[in-house]
C-alpha cells in the first residue's frame, strides 16, 4: 500500500510558500484575468506605429527595427486590427 507522503509534501511546500511575496494571485473572475501571450507593443507604440506606416515611406522591416519587433509583428499592427 502506497504512503501519503506525496500529500504531507505538498500540505507542507503549500504552507511554506503561503505567504511568499513574489506569490502568483490568480483571480478566480475571467474576466479579470489575461491569457495568451502579453503584447509587445504598448496602446501608444501601436498608435506611433500607425502613424508613421501612414505619413512616412518606411518598409514594413525598417519600422520593425524601428520598434524592435519582427516584420510579422509589424503587419499584424497595421492589417489585423483586432489583433492590437
Amino acid at each position: 500500500m502506497k504512503s501519503r507522503e506525496g500529500n504531507k509534501d505538498a500540505k507542507e511546500l503549500e504552507e511554506f510558500f503561503k505567504d511568499c511575496p513574489g506569490k502568483l494571485e490568480l483571480s478566480s473572475d475571467p474576466k479579470e484575468r489575461k491569457s495568451g501571450r502579453p503584447k509587445r507593443l504598448t496602446d501608444r507604440e501601436t498608435d506611433d506605429l500607425r502613424a508613421l506606416a501612414m505619413y512616412s515611406t518606411l518598409s514594413l522591416r525598417a519600422l520593425a527595427d524601428l520598434f524592435n519587433v519582427s516584420r510579422m509583428t509589424v503587419w499584424r499592427v497595421l492589417y489585423n486590427h483586432e489583433a492590437y
